[in-house]
């Protein structure tokens, strides 16, 4: 299936009685991904409500990564997954391992990792990319009609399954180990304690209704004009494209923000470790507001310099935002490892550069939200704007039909 196909959701927890049980939600289609994906969020958001010192441990950025993107593909569960990535609820153990212990292995992979506190697996799906050949399998046979729908009546889905199961016990295993060695070496935990609940602006929420209105309208309209039906669901959607769109810069922004000084030197959008000259602070122009201070960096460290402002690893604000600085290129000389900023406020003698990558896209969601408010009221007659979605042929004054371009160049243009 083009783009991929998130297939199964596993995850092991603890129920109520204490013991360890395991929770799965499968999807064979686009339609089923969808309603797995939002099954899993859903339950796990659930959860988090109900404790929310609850965590939800992974090994590398995979779950990440395929939440990110699926809420982007169907545009649902966007502000529970925003909220359980803004307060950390996903922990990823691989960063953990890595940064912290010294492994006898020639990598860091879960398999690896795991003859510190288990034996050897005893699947017959032995990895990931396994699961995925037996799944490919799964979908011949099954199409043939030599193998079950589920995994209770299919043993391709069971192996696959216990593999999941197997994967999910050993990063819970993992995460027992790694607290009794947070223990012994007396390590505080330093995660949030408090749970941040972003404001939902009144215009975002309004917009949420209208969309939802567009879709009902759509479904309704389906069975007796496809064609308008198809235009009322685009609609539906276009509306939060730029919100939706802004997402992953701010997704690489927080993930950028969150890393150490020497993993930043490996960006070559970011510049780490700058360090204050012995140039005195001065105005880059005569109505310049704001001082510039040169720092002076490894010219070896690769640094496009693309952006114009900056955030400040590790510098916040008297409102807890991180600080920014305004790039001066006139004044700066990378190739010599010399960089100028500018900011309201003194930085420190060393400082690491975090680039703003976000652009406003006002005042385009604006009109959007004017054009389909008009739409949704019926008040949007016909227009340009409409021939151009529903792909028809347009409105031009004097033209009375047939063809809009004739073809009347010279006998010589036409071979």
């Amino acid at each position: 299936m083009e783009g991929g196909l998130e297939y199964l959701w596993g995850c092991t927890y603890f129920n109520d009685s204490g013991e360890r049980d395991f929770q799965d939600f499968w999807a064979h289609s686009r339609d089923q991904e969808k309603e797995a994906f939002q099954g899993f969020i859903n339950w796990v958001y659930d959860r988090w409500q109900r404790d929310t010192s609850m965590h939800i441990y992974h090994y590398a950025d995979y779950e990440i990564t395929a939440c990110r993107k699926l809420m982007g593909r169907f545009g649902v569960c966007e502000d529970k997954v925003d909220q359980l990535l803004r307060n950390e609820v996903f922990v990823d153990l691989y960063k953990v391992v890595k940064g912290s212990i010294l492994l006898g292995e020639p990598r860091y992979s879960i398999k690896n990792v795991e003859r510190l506190y288990r034996g050897k697996r005893a699947t017959d799906v032995g990895s990931g990319g396994d699961s995925v050949v037996a799944y490919e399998a799964w979908r011949e046979l099954h199409d043939r009609g030599e193998e079950g729908g589920t995994w209770q009546d299919s043993k391709i889905l069971k192996d696959i399954r216990n593999y999941n199961i197997d994967d999910c016990e050993s990063t819970q295993e993992l995460v027992d180990w790694l607290r009794e060695r947070q223990n012994e070496h007396a390590i505080s935990y330093l995660g949030k304690t408090e749970v941040y609940v972003p404001e939902v602006k009144e215009e975002i929420t309004e917009r949420a209704l209208l969309r939802d209105r567009l879709l009902a309208k759509a479904k309704d309209q389906l069975e007796t004009d496809p064609k308008l039906a198809a235009l009322s669901e685009n609609l539906a959607w276009v509306l939060e494209f730029h919100r939706r769109e802004s997402k992953p810069v701010f997704w690489r922004l927080y993930d950028r923000l969150g890393l150490s000084y020497e993993e930043l030197l490996d960006d070559s959008d970011c510049l780490a470790f700058c360090e204050r000259t012995k140039r005195e602070a001065f105005k880059p122009t005569s109505k310049a507001r704001n001082l510039a201070y040169e720092y002076s960096f490894d010219s070896s460290q690769e640094f496009k310099g693309a952006s114009k402002d900056f955030y400040l690893l590790g510098e916040e604000d008297e409102n807890g935002k991180f600080r920014k600085v305004k790039y001066i290129p006139d004044e700066s000389d990378l190739e010599n490892g010399l960089i100028v900023v500018q900011s309201k406020q003194e930085p420190k003698a060393i400082i690491s550069l975090v680039p703003d990558e976000y652009f406003p896209p006002k005042p385009i969601p604006e009109s959007i939200d004017q054009v389909v408010t008009a739409y949704d009221s019926d008040q949007l007659q016909r227009c340009a704007i409409l021939d151009f979605l529903a792909r028809s042929k347009p409105v031009i004054k004097g033209h009375q039909g047939g063809l809009i371009v004739t073809s009347n160049k010279p006998k010589e243009m036409l071979g």
